[in-house]
């Protein structure tokens, strides 16, 4: 039933774009909605997207016991076979015809619904989400490695356009949980590799998106199996690739954006933000005058205490000066050239990677290094 369809998307999308993404003619959805109109908004344009007006009628449908019941599993697992069906049928490579791969974000048309309509954005954004929500991938876990296989470059492009490639790996990472209860070893394996391959690309996606299928294809690894299945992308103007490594390394993602020496690193409890410091400011928006050589994260995670005083992680407010001394965590490394797990070195750090700081947290580490890099590496611990 189309209400159900109203009631469980992570967005309000308009009678136009729900028609598009169902099938379901217009004049059959406004007609069927008509008798909602005490609860949900529906405006006159059919390209203004239907609100719930009582959050507490998601709640009594879901809920109910009587004929209005929406079994929301179902429902869920209904909107993400609509997900994927809109995707497979709109996405292809270079999707916005930028022709040149040196083509950047930038210079799109900046109206994407010519190329990227409501409902294939959604369906882009939110099908992992409605998978997760349905608590079942048995039956549809060949769909969509099947989707993966074809698309997986395509859909990276369009998150890329739509500015939304930051949060592919926590995607990739929820779908992860989802296929947990099937155990299918291929589409296990895809994940974990396309996760890899984003980590490594996700800077040059989001500035010139058609890079993925060049500079992406061209310098992963050489037995990575989003290389093997995308064989046939790889551009046909270079004669010789370059050498490159047979399998992943342990360095999980380099970020780049010091010019000098990082003095500090630091993770927010939560392991989803990283704070590092090098002699010319604040990585991202935080600055401040001096040299900021000691951070640490507030224990909600809100604040950067720093040897210069406090600092608010949204806003990049400055507060009092503190006198605070930065929390010793854990020690991973030793004499600067090995990382020590449970009292034993355990991985030695060439010359290139030998850090001027370091911070832990759980299985991850980040090395700041003099070059101006921050490198990640994760354990298995």
């Amino acid at each position: 039933d189309i209400v159900g369809i109203i009631i469980l998307p992570a967005d309000p999308l308009s009678i136009n774009t729900l028609s598009r993404f169902t099938g379901i003619g217009t004049d059959q959805i406004s007609n069927r909605l008509d008798s909602f109109r005490s609860v949900l908004s529906i405006p006159g344009d059919r390209d203004q997207p239907v609100r719930i007006l009582h959050l507490s009628f998601r709640d009594f449908l879901v809920r109910s016991s009587s004929k209005f019941l929406v079994d929301e599993r179902r429902k869920h697992k209904e909107i993400a076979h609509c997900c994927l069906k809109t995707m497979q049928s709109h996405l292809r490579k270079d999707i916005c015809n930028l022709a040149n791969p040196r083509a950047q974000k930038a210079d799109n048309p900046q109206d994407t619904r010519q190329y990227l309509p409501p409902e294939l954005q959604y369906s882009c954004r939110y099908w992992i989400h409605h998978l997760k929500q349905s608590q079942d991938l048995s039956s549809g876990i060949e769909d969509v490695l099947l989707f993966l296989q074809k698309h997986f470059l395509h859909w990276l492009e369009a998150m890329s356009l739509l500015g939304l490639i930051s949060e592919v790996v926590g995607m990739l990472d929820l779908l992860h949980t989802v296929k947990l209860r099937d155990d299918n070893p291929v589409i296990s394996d895809f994940l974990h590799d396309g996760t890899r391959f984003v980590l490594k690309n996700r800077q040059i996606a989001n500035e010139a998106p058609l890079q993925i299928y060049y500079a992406g294809l061209v310098f992963t690894t050489r037995t990575t199996i989003i290389r093997r299945e995308f064989k046939s992308e790889l551009p046909g103007w270079i004669c010789q690739f370059p050498q490159v490594n047979e399998k992943w390394s342990a360095e999980l993602q380099t970020l780049e954006g010091h010019s000098s020496w990082v003095h500090s690193v630091a993770f927010s409890p939560d392991g989803r933000l990283l704070a590092s410091t090098a002699t010319g400011g604040l990585q991202e928006t935080l600055t401040t005058k001096g040299i900021v050589n000691k951070l640490d994260f507030s224990q909600d995670g809100s604040y950067l205490i720093t040897n210069l005083g406090t600092l608010d992680v949204q806003s990049g407010h400055k507060y009092l000066a503190s006198n605070s001394t930065h929390k010793n965590r854990a020690i991973f490394i030793e004499q600067g050239r090995w990382i020590n797990m449970n009292g034993k070195n355990v991985l030695w750090l060439s010359p290139d990677f030998r850090p001027t700081c370091s911070a832990i947290n759980g299985d991850s580490l980040a090395l700041g290094h003099e070059s101006g890099r921050v490198s990640f590496l994760r354990f298995r611990l």
